[in-house]
């Protein structure tokens, strides 16, 4: 079986070269599994830093940039499945932070709340994308795919550490794998890069980030390979990967 996992896009700050060739990806392998591995969305309207004025001022943005990227990964994959990421967890957090209002109501509010998921604001179930909260994952074999919240230098050493299992991650926005041998078996980290732009409005300079994707083949005995997969580009700026020999272009 082959799954394609792609994760950070922080729509609408994506790169949209990249998102064209994740898209693309998609398509070319028609995958068993697409995972979109958390922070797909920004949720920047209900973020606590300070934002730009006149900038997006509600959800409804991101929704409507997203669902035709979501529309066109969903009908090219046998089944695609969305992890939660700590951005999308926002708006979770947004509901704890008005926690005393809503129980104020009752049980009236009880029907609101639920219609606040993230599942039902980003409008997953119309792109037949399936949801997992944030914090849970799912399993390629013996491979372990979640957003993940380590960040830094070593992320992978540190979700070796957190999650004694191999492990494929988002969230760090940068490219690394560590290996750790035992009498048990080796265990193996992945973070995976990033599909957002590499210009953040709230840094200076270049980032230490990479573009990636990953494609895993996977067995139900537990056997997988992960094939991690580096953007690169052309001359004139257009994106590609190379899977094996053949070259995928945005």
């Amino acid at each position: 079986m082959i799954a394609v996992v792609s994760n950070d896009y922080h729509v609408p700050f994506c790169d949209k070269g990249c998102v064209d060739l994740a898209c693309r990806l998609v398509e070319e392998l028609k995958p068993d599994l697409n995972i979109i591995a958390g922070d797909f969305f920004d949720t920047y309207p209900i973020s606590r830093f300070d934002k730009r004025p006149f900038s997006h001022r509600t959800l409804d943005d991101e929704v409507d940039k997203g669902a035709p990227i979501l529309e066109r990964q969903s009908k090219a994959a046998v089944k695609t499945v969305m992890l939660g990421g700590n951005h999308e967890f926002r708006i979770v957090k947004w509901i704890y932070k008005f926690e005393g209002v809503f129980s104020l109501l009752g049980h009236a509010a009880e029907d609101a709340v639920k219609k606040l998921s993230p599942e039902k604001i980003f409008k997953l179930a119309r792109h037949g994308v399936a949801w997992k909260d944030y914090g849970q994952g799912v399993n390629l074999g013996d491979l372990h795919v979640t957003h993940g919240e380590s960040c830094g230098t070593n992320t992978s050493q540190a979700n070796i550490r957190k999650y004694r299992t191999s492990i494929l991650t988002g969230h760090n926005h940068r490219r690394e794998l560590k290996c750790h041998a035992s009498h048990a078996g080796q265990i193996e980290s992945w973070t995976n890069g990033c599909l957002c732009a590499l210009n953040p409005e709230y840094g200076t300079g270049v980032p230490d980030w990479q573009h990636a994707l990953a494609v895993v083949m996977y067995n139900k005995n537990g056997t997988f390979t992960v094939h991690q997969l580096p953007v690169q580009r052309e001359r004139s700026g257009k994106p590609y990967v190379m899977f094996g020999r053949d070259r995928i272009s945005a």
